[in-house]
């Protein structure tokens, strides 16, 4: 079981890592099966698109915040709403370059979703 939940915990990846940092864009995908790409341009050869935001906005790091999230359990494997944020969210309070800085999310769908119970469940936090 332990093997399972590994494959379907999130990650944060950085997509553009500049040397300065004054923003940051998180990139929150919705629906897709374990193993398909996202974000990715329908050029040939596909570029990363989210990357192309650095070349207009300076001094800004972009992210894309990877998870599971099958649309169907014969798809693939998903997490709850609310567990799937909870196991999102502590990714984003520990990396050390999201301290400073403004943060922007682009979300799509599901993404939409995890990123506002994110900031439901971090608000409640802080409040306590």
């Amino acid at each position: 079981m332990c093997s399972g939940w590994r494959r379907i915990l999130a990650q944060l990846i950085a997509i553009v890592n500049p040397s300065i940092i004054k923003r940051h864009v998180v990139f929150v995908h919705g629906l897709r099966r374990v193993g398909r790409p996202v974000w990715l341009s329908s050029s040939k050869p596909p570029e990363t698109w989210p990357a192309w935001l650095a070349t207009d906005i300076p001094e800004c790091a972009i992210w894309s915040l990877e998870h599971d999230s099958a649309p169907t359990i014969f798809r693939g494997e998903a997490m709850h709403l609310v567990d799937r944020a909870n196991n999102c969210l502590p990714l984003l309070l520990s990396e050390a370059a999201l301290k400073n800085g403004e943060i922007a999310f682009v979300t799509h769908s599901f993404g939409g979703l995890i990123t506002v119970e994110m900031l439901r469940v971090a608000d409640c936090a802080s409040c306590c």
